[in-house]
């Protein structure tokens, strides 16, 4: 640039070059803070987002825990209970459910209440958590005056969940959904609410049958035909029971519905 010119142009030149370099320090600044600036504002709404999030978990979750403990509410003997187990989450959960004492004074049974009831609380954002704690639940301490509650919460909440199937080749991801109207539809059973025992099970077969294990459907068929005959309703009872014998024979369900359907033919109609 400078060969070939006189000193004054020379002079001029450098100047120019000088100016250039100038400009292109400062237009590589200028970029590197703003790239800097950028990545500052990414990150702070990156953060903002995530604390955001986790706000929205945290009021999801103290909403689900308050409505869970306001239907069932924790049982007299609480205080009075300490439990070995602690549930975060559902590998916890089966765990306890597997080792707890059975055929002792009823104990163990409220050792895994308290240990599920908690955990449901504490990780009440969790729907395997509480879906699955809830249907455990109705299987021990019986003598809990809130099971109606208890299972109708679980059937209300979580009547559209999806259980995990990858640790149970068999299963599909409707079948805690059955297990949690089957205890329903039992408790209104066992409380002469047969029409609504039978809405439970309808709404179960009409909606969410394709999601559900044909041997845990003909349980549902079954409860729904013994539904109809505690109304009264004979003649349904034995229609419903030999449609699923034909539909479900094949299934582990099958000696159940030949006994259910025999005790249906051998009594009169009430």
């Amino acid at each position: 640039m400078l060969g070939g010119a006189d000193r004054a142009t020379r002079r001029l030149r450098a100047r120019a070059a000088a100016l250039v370099a100038v400009a292109a320090v400062a237009v590589v600044a200028v970029a590197v803070g703003g790239y800097a600036y950028y990545q500052a504002r990414e990150r702070r709404n990156a953060e903002a987002a995530k604390a955001a999030a986790e706000g929205a978990r945290r009021s999801r979750q103290r909403e689900v825990a308050d409505a869970f403990a306001a239907a069932a509410p924790r049982p007299a003997w609480w205080d009075t209970v300490e439990t070995p187990y602690r549930v975060d989450n559902v590998g916890d959960l089966l765990a306890a459910w597997q080792g707890y004492p059975r055929r002792d004074d009823g104990s163990g049974e409220r050792q895994f209440f308290k240990a599920t009831y908690q955990g449901i609380l504490d990780h009440a954002d969790d729907a395997h958590v509480v879906a699955t704690g809830i249907d455990l639940l109705y299987h021990v301490v019986r003598d809990y005056p809130h099971r109606v509650e208890m299972a109708r919460f679980g059937y209300e909440r979580y009547f559209a969940y999806r259980q995990r199937t990858d640790n149970c080749a068999n299963c599909m991801v409707g079948d805690t959904t059955q297990g949690l109207a089957q205890n329903l539809s039992q408790l209104y059973l066992a409380a002469g609410r047969a029409d609504d025992a039978i809405a439970v099970c309808r709404r179960l077969v009409d909606e969410r049958a394709a999601d559900v294990s044909p041997y845990k459907l003909a349980e549902t068929w079954d409860r729904l035909a013994w539904a109809h005959w505690q109304k009264g309703e004979r003649q349904r009872a034995i229609e419903i029971t030999r449609e699923t014998l034909a539909r479900y024979g094949g299934t582990v369900r099958a000696d159940e519905l030949r006994r259910t359907l025999a005790r249906f033919e051998a009594e009169p109609a009430r």
